[in-house]
């Protein structure tokens, strides 16, 4: 018998009825003998210092560089200017391609 696993997923950045932008991550969670029981979830809240901020934040910058996440849908989830959390992206000849793909072109 073929085991069938549960992924993880995320969300894209949508507003909340409370007018808060945010997305959803949720975690499958398994027992030892690899069962499924059940999910674990929570909302992060973009536009409000969470971890995902710390963590991109202290992203070691070079020169003027900085990172910023954006979602499937190229929405900004994490910007360092907190203005532009929300905001679609424009559209980028290297859109889709992976880093590596992109190191080549340089």
């Amino acid at each position: 018998m073929q085991s069938r696993y549960i992924i993880a997923l995320q969300s894209s950045a949508y507003t909340s009825s409370a007018g808060n932008l945010v997305v959803f991550i949720s975690e499958p969670v398994y027992d030892n003998a690899k069962r499924y029981v059940g999910i674990i979830g929570g909302s992060v809240y973009l536009r409000e210092d969470n971890a995902l901020h710390t963590l991109i934040s202290r992203h070691f910058h070079h020169e003027g560089t900085f990172a910023f996440v954006a979602d499937q849908d190229r929405q900004l989830l994490f910007h360092p200017d907190a203005s532009r959390i929300g905001d679609t992206l424009g559209w980028s000849k290297n859109r889709g391609r992976s880093v590596t793909e992109r190191k080549r072109l340089i």
